[in-house]
């Protein structure tokens, strides 16, 4: 396999656990402080929102895996690992700069972006273990 190889089942399987984890996170865990602290109610939440936040869930396990694979990471850890890198070097990088130009307010930013790392945490922990 090429280092730069997608595991698609893998990936799809790591976005289908990522969306269902966002739908507890921004559900019973935290939803009403984030809908508080972003000044929206559920009715604003139409079935498109849904949809492209599974998209986007796909779409970075499927980014995650070559990751995980171009890195050689076979194991839990070491995709912990590559998640993590990841989600500092993107995640957490623009969502601070885009926090301090759009005036976010701190609880909105430390929900979608303690999420965010669990996102990467738990795709690069299962595309590693996959490995």
């Amino acid at each position: 396999m090429s280092p730069l190889s997608l595991d698609l089942f893998p990936a799809l399987v790591a976005g289908v656990v990522t969306f269902a984890l966002g739908g507890l996170w921004y559900g019973p865990l935290f939803g009403a402080k984030w809908a508080d602290s972003v000044g929206i109610s559920a009715s604003d939440l139409k079935p498109a929102v849904f949809a492209v936040g599974f998209a986007s869930y796909i779409l970075l396990a499927a980014s995650l895996s070559v990751l995980v694979n171009w890195t050689g990471a076979d194991s839990m850890v070491g995709g912990i690992g590559v998640g993590l890198v990841a989600w500092v070097g993107t995640a957490l990088a623009l969502g601070a700069n885009t926090a301090a130009f759009t005036a976010r307010s701190r609880p909105a930013f430390l929900i979608e972006t303690a999420f965010q790392l669990m996102a990467f945490l738990v795709v690069g922990g299962i595309l590693g273990a996959w490995q």
